[in-house]
């Protein structure tokens, strides 16, 4: 039998949840409301309710808009060390090249 190598839906669902509470969590530190998150950055209360409740029905592009409203920023990392954080990636998209990074920590 070929090894499963998706996450789980329940592994899934608590790390959703996991995150909205500590995008909300950064959201409320900054001051930041939702009605200024909808007047400012065009993100709609129904996604940024989803997002911070853990919910599966929101696209990348709210995620995106939303952590950009909070000023945050993502990077994503191998298992092998290297990541690739936002930075990067908008460089990567406007023709630059990203650097290699590795862990840290």
């Amino acid at each position: 039998m070929a090894k499963y190598l998706g996450m789980r839906k329940e592994i899934k669902e608590v790390s959703r949840h996991k995150i909205g509470e500590y995008l909300k969590s950064l959201r409320e530190e900054k001051g930041i409301s939702t009605y200024q998150m909808t007047k400012e950055h065009g993100i709609r209360f129904e996604a940024i309710q989803a997002i911070e409740e853990g919910s599966s029905n929101y696209t990348i592009d709210n995620f995106l808009t939303y952590i950009s409203a909070i000023d945050c920023y993502f990077y994503l990392a191998n298992r092998d060390g290297k990541h690739l954080d936002h930075d990067d990636l908008i460089a990567k998209m406007e023709g630059g090249e990203e650097k290699e990074k590795k862990k840290t920590y």
